[in-house]
């Protein structure tokens, strides 16, 4: 499986939504199983463009 960078998925997703693209169809182009677009356009909508920002925690040691 291809890795996606941010922009790629964003690009995507707004394909689906802006365009009215085929969901499967999309899928098939960028070389994705449709189930894996399909939850990029549901974080996508409930979180916008940060949904695919990686997130880093830093949790202290504690001895």
């Amino acid at each position: 499986m291809a890795k996606f960078t941010i922009e790629d998925k964003i690009k995507a997703v707004k394909r689906y939504l802006i365009d009215r693209g085929s969901l499967l169809r999309i899928a098939k182009q960028i070389g994705v199983n449709k189930s894996i677009l399909q939850y990029w356009v549901r974080k996508y909508q409930y979180h916008g463009e940060k949904a695919f920002s990686k997130s880093y925690t830093n949790y202290p040691v504690r001895y």
